[in-house]
């Protein structure tokens, strides 16, 4: 009997988009596989403008409607490509192949330009590999001379392609530009792992300096919701931050620190940047600021930013974010979650309950996790003979022999331990909103949050924190 099988797909319509965009997609090894088209809403998250599922042989259609051009994820199966697409453009899509590396080709209205990205990318792709190894892991000069030859490869790319294809100098400036910007993440990286300003006094090599230049301020690439463009601009977010830091104390930066979106919103409100540009920096400021919490310091600038940009396209993910601080803000009910401690018992954070529980999740390959350790177990030593205080230390380490080894070579590492699974670390860090370790969580007697991102050993403050909630 002959098999049917309907091509399923979902359009979405996103306000003030109103013409229609057409992908038809032909992928006879991806049959049966899920299809996805995703914008990015430059934070976070992605919002969905068309889904569907391949038919019997690998075909479908995906339409969707948008007014403007803007870069859409298409997902088929396990391939992922980032895509410029158009009002009324029929791009048709043929990939061969199942796997992420599958080879792909575009043809049809709004085919140059996607076309020019795959090959772009896989210029870029070629010079980042040598000798078998990814180029940041090779010294500074080494690195620079391979982005070096990165960018010279993409210069005579995009002369040679725009030479072979009829496209307008308004989109011949945006390939160049898009070609650009993820070997520039490659290199902002780099200088921040390698010669970051707060612990490094190394000076920055000339042409590590000069290859491919700084952060462009493009208004284009923001309103077509380029998201690694939204990316790459953290960087410059804290470039506007170092200054405030940089020939500080230890001391006078954690200071500094809670006030730090404050203090970068006001630069950037005088930073002479276009509309367009500052309000996506003062939004892009308060989203990282709540990726450690809610304070009165983000609080206000969040609450300014509202009045400011009343209809901003921004707020709708800016008040997701912030509402699920919300669910683990202080007063609430403390999400519960376990683990397995060193001889193998299981232990849960609701055991716990009537005592007050000071939550450090770390892991043995985090550095910054060790170096509070030390100030860790003073704090704990003042709290030595209270048996009303707890010190639970939950590791995510994946390989649970090298944490138990860890604990037994360091008899002086008190407190209560439990290592989480991959499931259990993927509740707790989707429960308390975490975006990596170290993080702290401070928990009261009746098992009500006090802090969901509470402060660090070495910030002086613990002690006195957990004193209060004895009285």
């Amino acid at each position: 009997m002959k098999q049917n099988i309907t091509f399923l797909f979902l359009a979405m319509s996103i306000s003030c988009m109103s013409q229609n965009t057409k992908i038809t997609i032909k992928a006879p090894q991806n049959a049966a596989a899920k299809a996805t088209v995703m914008v990015s809403d430059m934070f976070w998250g992605n919002d969905t403008l068309a889904k569907g599922t391949m038919d019997a042989t690998g075909q479908g259609v995906l339409n969707f409607t948008c007014s403007e051009p803007i870069f859409v994820d298409i997902s088929v199966g396990s391939k992922r490509m980032t895509c410029l697409l158009s009002p009324n453009d029929d791009l048709k899509i043929e990939i061969v192949g199942n796997t992420p590396e599958s080879n792909v080709k575009f043809m049809g209205k709004g085919s140059i330009a996607n076309n020019y990205f795959a090959q772009s990318s896989s210029i870029i792709n070629q010079y980042f590999y040598f000798e078998g190894k990814q180029i940041n892991s090779l010294g500074a000069e080494m690195f620079a001379i391979h982005l070096d030859s990165m960018e010279k490869a993409l210069v005579a790319f995009h002369s040679k392609y725009t030479s072979q294809n009829t496209i307008s100098k308004e989109l011949s400036d945006l390939l160049a530009l898009k070609a650009r910007i993820v070997p520039l993440s490659y290199k902002k990286n780099y200088l921040m792992a390698y010669f970051n300003p707060l612990r490094s006094k190394d000076i920055t090599p000339p042409l590590l300096q000069q290859v491919f230049g700084e952060i462009p301020m493009s208004n284009a690439l923001l309103k077509m919701k380029y998201k690694e463009y939204a990316m790459i601009l953290v960087y410059h977010l804290y470039e506007l931050q170092f200054p405030f830091l940089i020939q500080k104390t230890a001391d006078e930066q954690r200071e500094i620190l809670p006030k730090m979106e404050e203090c970068t919103d006001q630069k950037i409100r005088k930073g002479g940047y276009s509309p367009v540009m500052q309000e996506f920096l003062l939004a892009k400021n308060i989203c990282e600021g709540l990726r450690n919490g809610v304070s009165p310091s983000r609080l206000a600038i969040y609450s300014q930013f509202k009045v400011d940009f009343p209809n901003s396209s921004y707020l709708p993910a800016l008040e997701i974010i912030y509402n699920k601080w919300l669910l683990v803000s202080q007063g609430t009910s403390a999400p519960d979650f376990t683990g397995t401690t060193p001889d193998g018992k299981q232990l849960s954070l609701s055991d716990l309950k009537g005592k007050v529980v000071y939550v450090d999740v770390w892991a043995t390959w985090c550095g910054p996790c060790r170096e509070e350790f030390p100030q860790a177990k003073e704090i704990q030593r003042q709290f030595a003979t209270n048996e009303q205080v707890v010190f639970l230390y939950v590791s995510v380490d994946s390989q649970v022999e090298k944490w138990k080894k860890f604990l037994k070579d360091d008899l002086s590492f008190k407190g209560l331990h439990l290592n989480l699974s991959e499931a259990g670390y993927d509740k707790i860090a989707k429960d308390y909103l975490m975006s990596g370790v170290p993080r702290y969580i401070l928990i009261d007697k009746e098992g009500k949050i006090v802090n969901a991102n509470a402060s660090r050993p070495s910030s002086g403050k613990v002690a006195t924190e957990i004193l209060a909630l004895l009285k």
